[in-house]
């Protein structure tokens, strides 16, 4: 599970699609606990979209998974971290992941790294 992964994803994007399928769209691709985070920010679309960023450079990493058994979190100090559930902790049970979080221009983009243990 080695490796390193780039992710981008449309902030407008991911706006038109929170407008257009609401809590559908939300329920898909995002914990509630993600939910949860993101919909108390003022704006929650560049949130959606850099966890969704995230969720698909972990995503390369560990194969096919679904997307809601990758979870974003912050720690006390603001940093973000992954939780993996379900498959995705089974596929990465001797290493960890790290990720960092960015957004401007439009953008959304997530790096991830897969440490071995």
């Amino acid at each position: 599970m080695t490796g390193v992964a780039l992710a981008a994803v449309s902030i407008e994007r991911v706006d038109d699609l929170r407008r257009r399928y609401g809590e559908r769209f939300a329920a898909r691709w995002f914990t509630a606990g993600e939910r949860a985070f993101c919909d108390q920010r003022r704006l929650a679309a560049q949130h959606y979209a850099a966890r969704l960023a995230a969720k698909f450079a972990a995503a390369r990493l560990l194969g096919a998974v679904r997307l809601t058994s990758i979870e974003v979190e912050r720690d006390a100090a603001g940093a973000p971290y992954l939780t993996l559930h379900e498959a995705a902790a089974a596929r990465c049970r001797t290493g960890r992941m790290h990720v960092s979080l960015s957004h401007d221009g439009g953008l959304a983009v997530a790096l991830v790294v897969g440490e071995d243990a």
